[in-house]
Parts: structure tokens; C-alpha cells; sequence
């Protein structure tokens, strides 16, 4: 007989009530607060607009990427990404209970699922033009708060598309993005969401808490094999189940054959089965549940190594009888509440925030379009839709957006930072400093820490500034004006304080330091004063005050460590010390423009190109380019494209500008009369041309196609060096190299100090139509 799970009846009420309470959104449900009259427009892969959790409540949608209303999944999809994070902003049925299951969805189809065939790419996202017409839609459709839930590393939200979502918001759109799911791997790099600083940027908080199934395990003789990693169609178990680590005889589902009608397996009802999966990837194997669904199992715990889990494919996972689902919130072992390690970091590479509150993230509750059409995620791909659905509760408790006027959304993202409480740092964080300390995790990883949409929606007291931003010791700012506006009918006074937060030295030599290598430091902190500590707002009036930083002193030869400070500004009205509100700040207190953007870890090279580490050249090799040849190929590599070689940049952080450009073999021998210019010109500092397609401006208003699609993706790597450089041209025969620029963080383009150059050592010669290599330092040559 099979060894199988039993399920007890549902219950679910305690599973979203351990969420919802951490942040007032049952407070919210209770007064009947979940969104209604409110739009949100989620940008993401396909929709299951017939899902339970979103039936009647679509107010438009649209499938970029085959022009059409059509946003189902494919056949060939395994999982629905739109469909998790759109239910967890606004999903409601006897399993979800969502911040805004009154709200309506706008549902946009702007990248392809996972294991989805898109013969275009499958990603709308290629430049301004495209993504101003994803928001125009919305917009047409009533969206009011736009919810980029992707979570990926890219760079589109700087340059021109960073300008098209700060439009949307001055013509009243609140935005939500999510922070990436990189960890401290993406701070000061130029792939985080986001950058446009009208966004309310959102991290991901792990509660410590696991949608569960509440089982107990029957176990027959057999073979036995210890400690097998359990896969689960959905959830895991509470705490202490013996089932997270069993001893249980192996039945592997892909050696089933066919069974008769006498020899079916004879299955309790309600039955979970246990199954091995010896072939995760294998769809006929997969395919063998459904003979265990007719035999009458109710759902299936599948098993494999731990290697193997991502290749389960979810679309033939059985579905589970309602009677044998009992969800709940068990606390586990071996997991701390508190910013999960993996959620994208601040700040960003101009020097903002980059997070601004953190939210439940990890292990949700949701819907898509395998197994039972529920299953459990996590990421900030998930907390922004929480945080999305939780605006809406605050945006309807406001009367929305006619009530507020043309100010809403920068009322509401304020509200939901300054009702955040600081989050505390894990125990698995390094600190240093005095044993009597309070750690919490640094502002520009958590904001404001956890909202509280209750205090969001009812405070009387608006505060203008979302964030301080310090800055660095170049460019810092000390002094901050901030004004408090009280709509009561009476006075209200508040009381101020400066709770400082950990300091950081996040670099070493030159690179970014990894979360369990950074240390926070209590020694490390800016001071604040205040031109009134308590003063009284008049009823229905403003009061300003002036909040004065001073910067914590460091030694000029710490800055290439860059150490980053920051904490809250605390205000508290003196008669309800429970009505509280809370202002992040942070700085630093090093010179950005310092730093070196060009990574030393991984130092640029050539390789053949698309493949980063095939073909790669010894140094001071020859490289011979043949622009006139019919073909040319210098590798015979199974790699894309043509077997040419490709610049190889890694940046250690972000950079507003970065290019590759031919200069003379020695392009730092310089006549005494030169000075530096910029855009270089031919014949000036060793310049001859920009290769073709290796310049990236990520700070202006031209944008270029990212090659960020995570924090330590190289540029460059797709663009082959055929001997021609920007605008077609091709060079003249003869030799070169190629010299790498970075434009330093706040530096200026016209200062040759705020550059990071980097020559690469390689030969570079071009041959001319004959056959032909000589000396042409500057000139383009005219052939015949």
C-alpha cells in the first residue's frame, strides 16, 4: 500500500490574519476598506482573467506583445507570473483574502511566461515609446495605481523611461514598483525599478510564516531512504512536523505503468498522496498523476532532490478537494522574521533611497494556472502587489482621487512610508559595537520598515517629505525643511527625534561587500537638531521645522570603503504616543565620485561574443578584424551569432555613462597642449572612433536596450567588433586598442578626473580591402 498524506478540514482564517495584522490591513478590512472604486494596472507576463479570485472585477486588458485583448496563458506556459502577483493585490475567494478584494484590475501583458515561446522576444519593454503606450492604455482603462511587479535587474527605469513614469505620476497615477530580488548585490547599480524617485519602491519582509497543510504521515515497510527533500504541491508544514525531514519508503510516480481497474491502488478519502519524482522534467512522467487523480488521491506531496525542484513541472499537479485543505501560519525553525536577505537594496546608483518600505513577501498565498490554481510565492515581485492593494485601501478610505486632488499620489506614498515601523536585524547579520545596542536593519535596505495601513488611512497629519537624502560629502545636504499639515479641527502636538540606524563600510577592495559580509557598525551615524523638538500644528493649519544633519567624520583614506549612514526621524503626538510617524533618512559619509565604477574583480576583456567566457584572448594577443571580408568569424565556436569577439565591461556599481571606444596603440601619450574634451574628438587624447553599438547613457534622456538583466550582467557582451565604429564607418586599416570609460557617480563628464578608464591589452588591427594593415592613427581611410 502507498504511504500517504492526510489533510483536515480548511480553515484559513488564522493564515491571513497572521499577515494582515502586521499591517492594519484587517484593521482596513474591518471598516470595509478593500479597494472599491479603484483600478489597479498590473504590468506583468500573462493573465488568468477566469481565476475564482478575480471573476467580474477586469476593468481592461491588453497582450502587448501580439497586439490583442488576449492575455491567457499559452499552452506552452507552466506558470502564470501576472496571475500571482494580480491576486495578491486584489484576489478574493474562499482561499484568498487580498488588501483590495473590491478593487478592479487592469491587466497588462508586457513579457512573456516562463517556458512561453514568443517568436518576437517576448518583452514590450524595448524603449520609451513602447512603455508610454503600456501606461497609456492603463490610463484609458481608469487605472489610478500602476503596479510593476516584475522584479527582475534591468535598467529601464532610468534615462527616458525613468521620464515617462515620473509623467504618469505628475498626471496622477501612483507607482508601485518592486526593488529586484538581488540583495545587497544590486545597491548603486543601474537595474533597480526603482530609480525614478516618484516611485514607492518596496523590499520584501519575511514574517516567518508558511501557508501549511496540517498532515499526518502513514508509513508501511519498505525500502527506507533518510532526510528526503520534500517538494510541496502548496505550502509546506507547521513546525516540528516530522514530515519535514521523513524516512519513508520510495514510490516513484514516473515507474508507474498503466494500472486495470483490480490492480488500482484503493486510496482513503481526502487522501495527499507522497511520490517520488525521479524525472522532474519529464512531461510524460508528470502526466502519470492524473491516473492517481482518477484513482481518486485529492493532491500530491512530490519529492525529489534538492537540485531537481525547479524542474517539478506544475501543470499536471493534481488538484486538492476543498475538504482536505487546512491553511494555516505555523512559525518555522530555522527562519527569522525580518528583511529577506534576497530583497533588493538601496541606494541607488544617483544616490536615492531605492527602498522605501518593506512588505510580506515570502511564502504568500496566491492563485495561477497549475496544479488547484493556488500555489505559494515569494519575492518583491510579490510584496509590491501587497503594497499595491494596500494603497488602494488608503486611496478608497480617501475618497480617491477626486476627493484629494492632483496631490493624491504623492499623499498616499508618503502615508505609507511614515506609518512604517523599523524593521530589527536578524541574528544572522555581522555587527560591531557595543554589546547594549539596538541593530536594525539599515534604512536604505527597509525604508520606513513595515507599514500600518490603518495609520496610513486615518492620520490628521501630512508630512511633505517621503525621504531626506543626504547625499555624500561632495554634495551634501544638512538642512531639510519639512512641513506638517494637521486637517483636525483641533491642534495636535508633535514631538521629534532622531533614532539613529547602523552604519556600514560596504566596499572592499573596490567591490560590494555580500550580506553576510557586511557589518553594521553603531559608531558610524549622523547627528540631528531641530529648530523646535515639540511644537504644536494649529487646527486645520501648517507648521515647518528645519532638521540639520551633521555628517559622522571620516579619515579621506575610509572613503573607498563607502561608508553609508542613516536612521528616522521619529515624530510622535505627545498626548497618543501611539499616533506615530516615521521619516527614513541616509547618507554618505564618503565621496561617491571617489569610487571606481569599473570592476577589478572582473576586469574587462574580450570573449566571442553572447558568451562572456568563451574564445576569451590572452592578453597583448593579436586581433585581426576584417571589416571588407564577406564573413568573418574568429572562432569556430557552437556560440550565437558570428564567432567574433565583444567587449566584456563589468561595473563594480553603477555609472551615468559608459563606452568603448578604438583609440592608438599608445592613447596615453599626449601632446602638452591637449587638454581634455568631451564628446572626445578624432585625433584628440588618442581617440579615433566609438565602436559601434558600445556606448550607454543611463542618466540623460537618451535611452539604449539594457544589457543589466541582473546586477552583475556585463555590457557590451552582444556587440560584436567588426572593425566599424558608431554610425557605420569603417575604420582604416592599421592598429588599435580599445579603451574603456565609465563616467564616475556624480561626476561630470567634462572633468577627466571623473572618469574610470581602463586600455584594454590586446592588439586590435584592421585589415583594409586588400588585404592591406597599416599605420592610420587618426584618419578614416578613403579606399577605392
Amino acid at each position: 500500500m502507498a504511504q500517504f498524506l492526510t489533510g483536515s478540514s480548511p480553515n484559513s482564517a488564522s493564515y491571513w490574519d497572521t499577515i494582515h495584522d502586521l499591517t492594519g490591513v484587517s484593521a482596513l478590512h474591518m471598516n470595509d476598506l478593500a479597494g472599491e472604486n479603484v483600478t489597479i494596472s498590473t504590468f506583468d507576463s500573462s493573465f488568468d482573467l477566469s481565476h475564482s479570485g478575480i471573476t467580474n472585477r477586469v476593468a481592461g486588458s491588453y497582450n502587448f506583445l501580439t497586439n490583442s485583448n488576449d492575455t491567457p496563458p499559452s499552452d506552452s506556459a507552466h506558470t502564470s507570473h501576472g496571475t500571482k502577483t494580480a491576486l495578491i493585490s486584489l484576489g478574493h475567494d474562499d482561499r484568498l483574502l487580498s488588501p483590495a478584494y473590491k478593487a478592479k484590475l487592469g491587466a497588462y501583458k508586457v513579457l512573456a511566461d516562463t517556458s512561453e515561446i514568443i517568436p518576437d522576444g517576448g518583452y514590450v519593454f524595448r524603449d520609451s515609446v513602447d512603455f508610454e503606450k503600456a501606461l497609456s492604455k492603463a490610463r484609458e482603462h481608469g487605472g489610478n495605481i500602476f503596479s510593476f511587479t516584475t522584479g527582475d535587474g534591468t535598467a529601464w527605469s532610468v534615462g527616458a523611461l525613468s521620464d515617462v513614469i515620473t509623467d504618469y505620476y505628475r498626471k496622477g497615477t501612483l507607482i508601485v514598483s518592486s526593488a529586484s530580488n538581488y540583495g545587497l548585490s544590486g545597491a548603486f547599480r543601474l537595474m533597480n525599478r526603482s530609480t525614478p524617485k516618484c516611485a514607492l519602491s518596496v523590499g520584501n519582509y519575511d514574517t516567518a510564516n508558511m501557508p501549511a497543510y496540517e498532515v499526518t504521515a502513514v508509513v508501511e515497510s519498505g525500502a527506507v531512504r533518510d532526510r528526503i527533500q520534500i517538494t510541496y504541491v502548496h505550502g509546506n508544514t507547521p513546525e516540528g512536523s516530522r514530515s519535514l525531514s521523513l524516512s519513508l519508503a520510495s514510490i516513484d510516480l514516473c515507474s508507474r505503468l498503466q494500472s486495470t481497474a483490480n490492480e488500482a491502488p484503493i486510496l482513503p478519502t481526502n487522501t495527499i498522496l507522497l511520490l517520488k519524482v525521479s524525472k522532474p522534467g519529464d512531461m510524460e512522467c508528470m502526466a502519470k498523476l492524473q491516473w492517481y487523480i482518477d484513482d481518486g488521491a485529492a493532491g500530491f506531496l512530490l519529492w525529489t532532490d534538492s537540485y531537481s525542484q525547479g524542474l517539478i513541472n506544475n501543470k499536471y499537479l493534481g488538484k486538492l478537494d476543498k475538504e482536505s485543505r487546512n491553511v494555516q501560519a505555523p512559525n518555522l525553525n530555522g527562519r527569522l522574521a525580518g528583511v529577506h536577505p534576497t530583497s533588493g537594496s538601496g541606494p541607488t546608483y544617483d544616490m536615492s533611497l531605492g527602498v522605501h518600505i518593506v512588505a510580506p513577501g515570502t511564502e504568500l498565498i496566491t492563485g495561477d494556472i497549475s496544479g488547484d490554481g493556488y500555489t505559494t510565492v515569494s519575492g518583491t515581485s510579490f510584496a509590491s502587489p501587497y503594497i499595491a492593494g494596500l494603497a488602494a485601501q488608503v486611496l478608497g478610505h480617501l475618497g480617491g482621487p477626486d476627493a484629494l486632488g492632483p496631490e493624491w499620489p504623492a499623499i498616499v506614498k508618503n502615508r505609507i512610508i511614515h506609518s512604517g515601523t523599523p524593521v530589527l536585524a536578524t541574528a544572522k547579520r555581522k555587527r560591531s559595537g557595543s554589546a547594549t545596542s539596538i541593530f536594525y536593519e539599515p534604512p536604505w535596505e527597509q525604508g520606513a520598515g513595515v507599514p500600518d495601513g490603518f495609520r496610513a488611512a486615518y492620520t490628521t497629519v501630512d508630512i511633505d517629505a517621503g525621504v531626506l537624502e543626504l547625499n555624500d560629502t561632495n554634495y551634501k545636504v544638512t538642512d531639510h525643511v519639512v512641513t506638517f499639515t494637521n486637517s483636525a479641527p483641533t491642534p495636535i502636538t508633535l514631538t521629534l527625534d532622531n533614532q539613529i540606524g547602523p552604519g556600514v563600510f560596504s566596499m572592499k577592495d573596490g567591490e560590494l561587500l555580500a550580506y553576510d559580509e557586511m557589518e553594521l557598525r553603531d559608531d558610524l551615524y549622523a547627528k540631528a537638531e531641530f529648530t523646535n523638538t515639540t511644537f504644536t500644528i494649529p487646527a486645520r493649519g501648517k507648521h515647518q521645522i528645519t532638521v540639520s544633519f551633521t555628517f559622522p567624520k571620516i579619515e579621506r583614506a575610509e572613503f573607498a570603503r563607502l561608508p553609508l549612514f542613516g536612521g528616522w526621524i521619529t515624530v510622535k503626538e505627545v498626548k497618543k504616543e501611539a499616533n506615530k510617524w516615521t521619516i527614513p533618512y541616509f547618507g554618505c559619509a564618503g565621496a561617491m565620485r571617489d569610487l571606481l565604477p569599473i570592476s577589478r574583480a572582473d576586469i574587462p576583456r574580450l570573449a566571442i561574443a553572447r558568451t562572456r567566457y568563451e574564445g576569451i584572448p590572452r592578453f597583448n594577443q593579436k586581433i585581426i578584424l576584417r571589416p571588407y571580408a564577406s564573413t568573418q568569424r574568429v572562432s569556430d565556436t557552437t556560440s550565437p551569432g558570428n564567432g567574433l569577439y565583444a567587449p566584456v565591461v563589468y561595473l563594480s556599481m553603477g555609472s551615468p555613462l559608459v563606452r568603448v571606444d578604438y583609440v592608438i596603440p599608445s592613447p596615453n601619450v599626449r601632446q602638452a597642449q591637449e587638454a581634455w574634451t568631451y564628446p572626445p574628438q578624432p585625433g584628440h587624447n588618442g581617440f579615433v572612433g566609438n565602436a559601434e553599438g558600445c556606448i550607454r547613457h543611463f542618466a540623460d534622456v537618451t535611452y539604449s536596450p539594457s544589457d543589466f538583466n541582473t546586477p552583475r550582467a556585463p555590457l557590451f557582451e552582444s556587440e560584436e567588433l567588426t572593425g566599424r565604429i558608431a554610425g557605420g564607418t569603417v575604420l582604416g586599416a592599421g592598429e588599435y586598442r580599445l579603451r574603456v570609460m565609465a563616467l564616475k557617480i556624480t561626476g561630470n563628464v567634462n572633468n577627466e578626473e571623473d572618469w574610470d578608464i581602463w586600455t584594454l591589452p590586446y592588439r586590435i588591427y584592421v585589415v583594409g580591402p586588400e588585404g592591406v594593415e597599416f599605420w592610420n592613427y587618426f584618419g578614416l581611410a578613403s579606399w577605392p
